[in-house]
């Protein structure tokens, strides 16, 4: 569920697939398959600008996900129509098994996995261990291994997003009016939860094929098409962010050309305003902003469910649900915009090759997981973080 390059999204691919793929079932990224799980923040210090990160959705080693019983309701209504009442109710259990895991031990197990991880790559990444191949292979499994444990740990940060989206997809696809109520509820509360969920190309899918099901269902009922008013949550927020970002940018700009024109001491001083400047941001609004973008695509997708099971032409529609994704990733990349800031100076002084910023550089990379946990399984951003420890 579920972290593109947008000059370089996370993870590659056109817009609808720079997020990762599902993973159990649900719709976080998919680690073997080096999915990415959000757009990266587009600031690069020099060579090694991190990926946008979210996405999100994505990537770590080849290790077993947590065991979350969070079934697979949007493949079963594909195949056997609408979920049974026992299926909700056991999407419901599974809400509640995921909601007992703690968001603040999950972030702090992702940052312990991610710190371990960093300094097996340090060493990795030496020219000395290069020329020991066995034992570079001895240290990627280890690395494999941690990272591994990393998404094992995110997976649970996530579960409370990705167990409500499971229920909510199964409870829209029933038709009943209380059911798609709730469900779309549901939905809205999971991205609340988990931003990066909204932009994961499968939970996308999901979404539209639960809006498909629901369609369907009530068609059959002789009910007609569902069209009530999504609510949005309370939710704090409210200013206005619009110049404080653009001066971010305009200072992370500034910055990176000091670093490529006059090096890592000439662009410090200047990425260090451009973090102090994201302390002025209003998280809170972005993130509501996140949302709202969210419940137009919902309203969207149904509008859409509806005119293909009426037979009538959808186009207008889903080009317009094209251009919408990209206000959503836009959005997504202010809401990812003080960790990217974070991981860009950690990156550059770690690039810099200057041994008394090592350290520095190794904690700023932690502070920005901390920050925005999917960003250590966006694939471009993994690239570019072993390519900051190469440099070095």
């Amino acid at each position: 569920m579920t972290p593109p390059e947008k000059g370089k999204e996370v993870k590659t691919a056109d817009k609808a697939e720079k997020p990762a793929e599902s993973v159990f079932d649900q719709f976080i990224l998919v680690k073997d398959e080096k999915k990415d799980n959000g757009k990266p923040a587009e600031t690069k210090a020099a060579d090694t600008a991190p990926a946008k990160a979210a996405d999100a959705t994505s990537k770590a080693a080849d290790a077993a996900p947590a065991k979350i019983d969070v079934a697979d309701a949007g493949d079963k209504k594909k195949q056997d129509g609408p979920a049974t009442p026992e299926d909700i109710e056991r999407l419901k259990r599974a809400v509640e098994e995921a909601d007992k895991f703690d968001p603040k031990k999950a972030i702090s197990d992702v940052l312990e996995a991610q710190t371990h991880s960093i300094e097996l790559l340090d060493v990795l990444m030496r020219p000395s261990q290069k020329q020991n191949p066995e034992k570079q292979e001895q240290l990627k499994t280890v690395f494999e291994a941690v990272e591994g444990k990393g998404w094992e740990n995110y997976l649970k940060y996530l579960a409370p997003g990705s167990a409500r989206a499971a229920l909510a997809l199964a409870q829209i696809g029933t038709g009943d009016d209380k059911s798609i109520r709730d469900g779309e509820q549901g939905l809205v509360e999971a991205v609340k939860l988990r931003p990066e969920l909204a932009l994961n190309p499968e939970f996308q899918k999901r979404v539209a094929d639960a809006y498909r099901q629901m369609a369907e269902s009530r068609d059959d009922a002789g009910k007609p098409p569902w069209d009530e008013p999504i609510k949005m949550p309370e939710m704090a927020g409210g200013k206005d962010n619009t110049a404080t970002i653009q001066r971010v940018q305009e200072l992370m700009g500034s910055a990176n050309q000091a670093y490529g024109e006059k090096g890592i001491d000439a662009a410090l001083p200047v990425f260090k305003q451009a973090q102090d400047a994201t302390k002025e941001i209003d998280t809170a609004t972005v993130l509501k902003e996140h949302v709202e973008l969210f419940v137009e695509r919902m309203q969207r997708d149904r509008q859409i469910s509806a005119l293909e099971r009426q037979g009538r032409d959808t186009q207008p529609l889903v080009d317009a649900q094209e251009q919408h994704l990209e206000k959503q990733w836009q959005k997504y990349g202010e809401y990812l915009l003080p960790a990217s800031v974070v991981s860009n100076i950690g990156l550059a002084e770690i690039n810099s090759g200057k041994p008394e910023l090592m350290s520095d550089g190794k904690l700023r990379l932690g502070q920005a997981i901390e920050l925005r946990p999917e960003m250590q399984f966006n694939n471009d951003y993994s690239k570019v973080v072993k390519g900051a420890f190469e440099n070095y």
